[in-house]
C-alpha cells in the first residue's frame, strides 16, 4: 500500500503546485482591465491551450479511482481514510 500512499502524496504536491500557479496567474491579472467582449485568439495560436473539459474529466476519474482504492484498503484493514 505504500506505493499508493506515495502516489497520492505526489498527486497532492502536484495539485498544490497547480493551485499556487493559478493563484500567481490570478494575482498577475488582478487590476488589469479585461475586455469582456473581445474574442479569444484561435486555439492554434495559443501553445498552452488545453481542453478544459477533458482535464476536468481526467481529474474526476483520478479522484474516483483514489476513493475506490482507499475504500478497498479501509475494508481490508478496518481503518478509515475519509
Amino acid at each position: 500500500m505504500s506505493d499508493v500512499i506515495r502516489a497520492i502524496q505526489n498527486l497532492e504536491g502536484i495539485v498544490t503546485n497547480l493551485e499556487g500557479s493559478l493563484d500567481h496567474l490570478e494575482s498577475t491579472l488582478t487590476g488589469e482591465q479585461r475586455d469582456m467582449f473581445s474574442s479569444l485568439p484561435p486555439a492554434n495560436t495559443n501553445k498552452t491551450a488545453i481542453d478544459k473539459q477533458a482535464a476536468v474529466d481526467k481529474i474526476d476519474s483520478a479522484i474516483d479511482m483514489i476513493e475506490d482504492i482507499l475504500s478497498e484498503d479501509d475494508k481490508r484493514e478496518g481503518g478509515a481514510h475519509g
